[in-house]
């Protein structure tokens, strides 16, 4: 039996997500959450710790409340693969190796992230979204209260002090959706600099799923961080770029719905805050449309949907946007096909969308995250040196903008008046 373990600071993504597809696991289970919207944790390594001394399971799963386990089969078959693996001491869904590689297969916010694999592979850390632990284990290693008082680095240190104890740290093919609805960096590179530290006896180069800390790079991290921003005004970035163009199409809105696939809903992570946009959530599968009246909304917005949709539903839905729509309707999609020939996951990607098509629906079409060549199927730069790809991909952001055709992403914008 796994025991679920999660600490959660916002109760509607944890009964929304994570808790929602519990219940249909086929395997048996126990959860043990802590609401701590009050604070009554100050960090990560406490809460963890303070729960799972309470756990009964064989293995000890904790999750972030984010989380959304896609297959009803997925604490049964997790269970199978731990089982196979005699020396583990912690696994995970995503994680690095110890040449700084990508290992693991997750859908982060609304992008892919790695690569899929069929077998375990070790890697040097892992991303604390999932962190399943054999209870002997805990029972022997617990997260590190007194260095770790925040919320970062205390699965990154786990995994190495598991690691110097003989263990293996191994990424596991049990695909996972990680929905988070924004990015908490607070702290992150303090807590970065107490990790170094604590181990650099042991580790020149310490991989993990925030980037790859030495000495040298914490060093230069201030000159770093005014070199990028710097940067970012000439060559904005992904999110930095979509929001701009987001919160200009949103302008002198006041009512939005925001429609989401699996309850994600992207415009919560792009956006940050909304100021006095007042939105309304829903879930493309499970919406009720006769919920809200004709022309209920300034704007109806679907980002990251349309392609997980076949083909007439997606047309089905976009006809459902415009009648609630008084303004805009703004969808957000891959152009082409990019998941449906490469992966065993079919709902990544269930059709394909061309600039031509929507441009024919009544769109206003512009592309998004540089020239579509560059880059692989989950959005990765293919070529190396990454940096140099990397920025040329962010100088032709500006001239795909205007030659959607030639992008990697789409962005449609359909004015109802």
């Amino acid at each position: 039996m796994i025991s679920v373990i999660c600490v959660y600071n916002d109760e509607h993504i944890f009964t929304n997500v994570l808790n929602k597809c519990l219940p249909k696991q086929t395997a048996k289970f126990e959860l043990i959450s802590v609401n701590n919207t009050a604070g009554t944790f100050q960090s990560a390594a406490k809460a963890l710790n303070h729960m799972g001394r309470q756990a009964q399971g064989e293995y000890l799963m904790f999750a972030h409340q984010d989380v959304i386990l896609p297959s009803k089969r997925w604490l049964e078959d997790t269970e199978t693969i731990l089982a196979g693996i005699p020396d583990l001491g912690v696994a995970g869904c995503a994680g690095v190796d110890e040449n700084g590689q990508q290992q693991g297969f997750i859908r982060d916010r609304y992008h892919l992230w790695g690569r899929p694999f069929a077998e375990p592979k070790a890697v040097q850390t892992l991303d604390e979204s999932v962190l399943i632990v054999p209870h002997p284990v805990f029972k022997d290693i617990q997260f590190d209260e007194e260095n770790f008082t925040g919320w970062h680095c205390y699965g990154a240190d786990y995994c190495l002090r598991a690691k110097s104890s003989g263990l293996g740290i191994y990424v596991i093919p049990s695909f996972i959706y990680h929905n988070s609805p924004n990015v908490n960096i607070t702290g992150l590179f303090e807590q970065q600099k107490i990790l170094l530290h604590k181990h650099k006896a042991k580790y020149r180069h310490i991989y993990t799923t925030s980037g790859s800390l030495s000495s040298a790079k914490i060093k230069a991290r201030p000159l770093i961080e005014i070199l990028k921003r710097a940067y970012v005004r000439v060559f904005p970035q992904f999110f930095s770029y979509l929001e701009k163009i987001i919160r200009k199409e949103l302008s002198g809105c006041e009512l939005v719905l925001d429609i989401g696939w699996q309850r994600d809903f992207p415009i919560q992570s792009v956006m940050g805050g909304l100021g006095d946009i007042k939105l309304y959530s829903r879930d493309a599968i499970t919406m009720n449309w006769e919920e809200f009246k004709e022309s209920s909304f300034d704007a109806v917005i679907a980002l990251d949907v349309l392609h997980h949709l076949p083909k007439e539903d997606g047309r089905d839905l976009i006809k459902k946007m415009e009648s609630l729509a008084r303004n805009k309707v703004i969808l957000f999609c891959p152009n082409g096909s990019f998941y449906t020939n490469n992966l065993n996951y079919p709902e990544l990607q269930r059709a394909s969308w061309s600039p031509l098509e929507l441009r024919g629906m009544g769109f206003k079409v512009q592309g998004i995250n540089g020239w579509k060549s560059l880059r692989s199927y989950n959005g990765e730069i293919k070529f190396q040196p990454r940096l140099f790809w990397q920025l040329l991909s962010d100088m032709s952001q500006k001239i795909v903008h205007h030659y959607p055709q030639h992008s990697f992403e789409l962005l449609c914008v359909k004015e109802m008046k």
